[in-house]
């Protein structure tokens, strides 16, 4: 029987919830290289995911593929899933996660069409070899799903429910249930402007991070543990009405705070606006480093020897050695 744990962000957040002040301090300028690749291949592409060193795959809008395989090393792109309502199709790219190397070796991407309510496990070697899209996991996803991710053991989705916002896992050999309940319904406040964050999950599939894009904030959530930890970067920040204060920011158009986020094992990389701020935290809120890039980015990833990948606003792609860190 599955373990429900509850918690609740926002001013209506538990004991067992902390907030921490993680102050920003020195500013470190890098340059980026521009990766070689034509611009007829980036057209309407934006890096989403690094599967190695060498390889990466790229969403895309406005083509007759959603989502593409690119070379790092010779920038020779493929296709890897059509648009279309077929089998291997999917008509949007979302929720675009790397989760894992199969038995064979293959490596395995999950991607969500929430219009369609699907969510799909790729094999992209499969694919690669075969031309067309291998799918090895073809699931339905749960009524109000905003975001799903595929983890070593199952699913974790993003889901609008009766009280709110949660994670709900689906793991194998479990139903699905709710891990952490996230903020409760508002009545009438624009709760959505609430839900505005960048997402990502660690590799291990243990935790998740919330970058709010309404918020100056951070949440941090240890799904094992069942503990939310937020991390504000400005003392004036700390202990504010977290819900009330994300509904003036939508309102006024001031949603300009975090824009994309990427992580790791060991670090947190978030992308902050105007999109040339990169902000480097560990899994336990602290400030490691922050990064003013040459270009600004619209989308990031990092790779396993720490190269960030980042898409600016004219569809270049870019790397930037983050190693030392």
């Amino acid at each position: 029987m599955p373990v429900l744990l509850v918690l609740l962000l926002g001013s209506c957040s538990t004991s067992r919830d902390k907030e921490i002040l993680s102050e920003l301090s020195g500013t470190v300028e890098l340059n980026g290289s521009r990766v070689p690749v034509a611009d007829s291949l980036m057209m309407g592409g934006f890096i989403v995911r690094c599967l190695d060193d060498n390889s990466a795959v790229i969403r895309y809008f406005g083509r007759p593929f959603i989502l593409g395989y690119l070379s790092l090393n010779d920038c020779e792109l493929k296709p890897l899933v059509y648009s279309g309502r077929g089998p291997g199709e999917m008509l949007e790219a979302s929720s675009i996660s790397y989760t894992s190397v199969s038995g064979t070796g293959h490596r395995l991407v999950g991607m969500s069409d929430i219009n369609m309510k699907k969510h799909i496990v790729l094999d992209v070697d499969a694919s690669l070899a075969s031309g067309s899209a291998s799918v090895v996991k073809d699931v339905s996803i749960p009524a109000n799903t905003f975001s799903v991710f595929s983890i070593p053991e199952g699913f974790l989705y993003k889901v609008k429910d009766k009280d709110g916002f949660s994670y709900m896992s689906e793991l194998s050999g479990e139903d699905l249930h709710a891990v952490i309940s996230l903020y409760p319904q508002s009545g009438a406040a624009k709760y959505y402007s609430y839900l505005e964050s960048a997402d990502c999950i660690s590799p291990d599939g243990s935790k998740v991070v919330m970058c709010m894009a309404c918020l100056n904030k951070i949440y941090i959530i240890d799904l094992a543990k069942g503990s939310i930890t937020g991390v504000v970067t400005e003392r004036e920040w700390k202990g504010r009405d977290d819900l009330q204060e994300a509904v003036r920011q939508s309102e006024t158009g001031m949603e300009d705070h975090y824009m994309y986020a990427c992580c790791d094992g060991d670090y947190i990389y978030a992308l902050y606006n105007p999109g040339n701020e990169l902000r480097v935290f560990d899994w336990k809120g602290n400030f490691i480093n922050r990064i003013k890039l040459d270009h600004a980015a619209v989308s990031i990833s990092i790779s396993p020897s720490r190269q960030l990948y980042a898409t600016d606003m004219e569809e270049g792609l870019f790397r930037y050695d983050l190693s030392n860190l």
